[in-house]
């Protein structure tokens, strides 16, 4: 199944800026952000179709989105707007990243300018502070009123980690999930599922329940391929969703950890001479493939029109058996987002690395 085949209008005498970017960004709506745009002749713009995925809910998700996490203000209703228009049809974000409300300003005009909402998946999460059963539904209505929306498409748990700490998980996981089923039979999330987490931990929460994650967003990259994880979601018939599709060296950065920029990797970029692609390219067909182009979704992260038009084009090409390969062969094995400083605790219930994702941490040469 495919999402956005069709074709969309451009309204009348709307000026369209020089570079291609920026052509991406105004072909499909008019914004008040945008406000150089008068209007003009209609001409049919056609948008290259996303390829989707059938959750365990029964609902398809799109293989390719865009991450949201660090935009905010108007930078994130620019992105929702630029990305929609040249074919994106997921958008990813989370209570946690600050940005509902700005996003939620961009889709109320998209829709405005006649997108139909089935026509868009949009995930939120849910914040470690609302955890009890009794706040899950108050907080996702709190996330749709600042998207402006009626229901999302997926809704997380985003962390397995609540803000009382101690040497149980207070409140326990079952808890919050009976709110999280209760928010789906609403019909407020279409799909539910969980973020960060082990499968010793779904075994542990999630073997009796009503409604079974559709979805386990994880970190996954070549230098953290997860496969762990995402075997045992494979089996269980729960989606993933890779977050850091391309690592996040910019992120890492900030936080003073060195990592390597798979991005600048002598062999993806070897790789993307080869076939004349871009790294990012490279690195987001490997994430699809790793998941059969079916188990696993990517949302890189950009707020530039360019690097959006450049990620949307890995939909556009496939990585040789040999690429493929080559690339899952990589030694260097390191989880980038790890907990620590904050949801690994001194006071619990996850004292260690270990005890938070159920592994040891990697061992590099």
């Amino acid at each position: 199944m495919y999402i956005g085949s069709i074709s969309t209008v451009r309204p009348r005498n709307r000026v369209v800026l020089a570079s291609a970017a920026s052509v991406a960004a105004v072909l499909l709506i008019g914004l008040a952000a945008f406000s150089f745009w008068p209007t003009h002749q209609a001409e049919p713009v056609s948008i290259t179709p996303t390829p989707t995925a059938k959750l365990n809910s029964g609902h398809h998700i799109p293989l390719l989105g865009l991450g949201t996490s660090g935009a905010t203000g108007q930078a994130a209703t620019d992105a929702i707007v630029s990305a929609v228009a040249m074919g994106y049809r997921h958008i990813d974000t989370a209570a946690m990243y600050g940005n509902e409300a700005d996003i939620g300003k961009a889709l109320s005009a998209i829709f405005k300018e006649g997108f139909k909402r089935e026509d868009l998946w949009v995930t939120t999460k849910l914040r470690t502070e609302d955890h009890a059963q009794r706040d899950v539904e108050p907080a996702l209505r709190a996330s749709l009123e600042r998207l402006q929306l009626d229901y999302v498409d997926l809704f997380l748990v985003h962390w397995p980690v609540t803000n009382h700490p101690g040497p149980t998980l207070d409140p326990p996981m079952q808890e919050t999930w009976a709110g999280m089923e209760g928010v789906a039979k609403k019909g407020l999330a279409r799909s539910i599922g969980i973020s960060n987490q082990s499968p010793e931990k779904i075994e542990k929460w999630f073997s009796n329940v009503t409604i079974y994650p559709a979805v386990n967003q994880i970190e996954m990259h070549p230098d953290w391929r997860n496969d762990r994880v995402l075997e045992f979601c494979k089996s269980k018939g729960i989606h993933v969703t890779a977050y850091a599709p391309m690592s996040s060296p910019g992120t890492m950065s900030k936080t003073g950890q060195h990592v390597p920029n798979l991005q600048e990797d002598p062999t993806i970029l070897e790789i993307a001479s080869n076939t004349n692609s871009t790294p990012q390219q490279v690195l987001l067909r490997w994430g699809l493939q790793h998941g059969d182009n079916e188990h696993v979704s990517v949302i890189p992260k950009s707020a530039n029109p360019d690097h959006q038009k450049g990620n949307f084009g890995a939909l556009q090409g496939t990585l040789s058996e040999d690429d493929f390969a080559t690339i899952s062969g990589f030694k260097f094995q390191q989880r980038f987002f790890i907990g620590a400083g904050g949801f690994i605790n001194k006071d619990g219930p996850w004292y260690t690395y270990k005890d938070l994702w159920d592994e040891d941490p990697p061992e590099n040469p």
